[in-house]
């Protein structure tokens, strides 16, 4: 009896120090934040106003329009698709397997393309290291994800053109700032 009785006062106590940990790195007010979503955020629409994806996408000042790209930025044609690029970066194709495949870069910065009717996205819905938001380019559904905290390396959007080949733009490690241009970049998209 005394065993049993000691094995419950140890699950109690490893309770409690469980509790104060939870509490002590924030555990209520993460519960307070996200309310009753604590575990999967709702999807959104990209052009929802209140989704803060800093200063170039998501405000209806700055939403780009599929023949709309930023001043200074350059206009590149591939046989599939078309966009527009800072004009700093260059255009380098990549041999891709099943796909057609090729990376943006400035020498500090590279953003890589895969198109192809295998390709998917990276990073799966539920994953709560990343924040979601649908939208539209081109006439097609598109996904966009970054990170939602430190543990978040990959930014990336999503082209589902249904059956036919769909458009994957990632970068990994990237700045807020360069995580905009990145989503810029792809609302330049024009299919052929």
């Amino acid at each position: 009896m005394a065993s049993e009785f000691r094995d419950f006062r140890f699950l109690i106590l490893i309770l409690i120090v469980i509790w104060i940990l939870w509490f002590i790195t924030g555990g209520v007010q993460r519960v307070k934040e996200q309310g009753t979503a604590a575990f999967i955020t709702p999807r959104q629409d990209i052009d929802d106003e209140s989704i803060v994806y800093g200063p170039t996408v998501g405000g209806p000042e700055t939403t780009l329009e599929a023949a709309s790209y930023p001043p200074g930025w350059i206009r590149y044609d591939t046989f599939y698709f078309s966009f527009y690029m800072p004009s700093d970066f260059s255009y380098n194709e990549l041999s891709g397997v099943n796909t057609f495949s090729g990376e943006l870069t400035n020498g500090s910065v590279t953003y890589t393309f895969d198109f192809g009717t295998l390709v998917e996205k990276t990073i799966k819905d539920t994953d709560t290291k990343y924040i979601f938001a649908d939208g539209e380019i081109d006439g097609f559904d598109t996904t966009y994800v970054k990170p939602a905290s430190i543990y978040g390396t990959r930014t990336e959007v999503f082209i589902d053109r249904g059956a036919r080949e769909n458009l994957l733009l990632y970068g990994n490690n990237l700045t807020e700032t360069n995580q905009n241009i990145l989503f810029d970049i792809a609302r330049t998209v024009d299919f052929r």
